[in-house]
């Protein structure tokens, strides 16, 4: 019996899917979940989102620059009476 080992090589190419949504898409499908899961009927108008900045440095430390971070949504529900 003789086993040979060989290597291989090949490439796969594979689809690469990616969603952009935008804000207003987003209060959209947190306006939906909002009703669906808790029974509110909110607008799109008392949603807000909330962001956070802070330094970011590069390795070194010499480099800096303002990084944005999403930090949150806040919703604004009225009680129902």
């Amino acid at each position: 019996m003789e086993v040979n080992k060989r290597v291989s090589h090949k490439i796969v190419e594979m689809p690469e899917f990616s969603i952009v949504l935008t804000a207003d898409d987003l209060k959209k499908i947190i306006v939906d979940r909002v009703k669906v899961e808790l029974g509110y009927d909110i607008k799109g108008s008392d949603i807000s989102f909330k962001t956070d900045w802070k330094f970011k440095n590069d390795e070194w430390g010499d480099n800096k620059r303002i990084v944005t971070c999403f930090d949150g949504v806040k919703i604004l529900v009225k009680e129902v009476e």
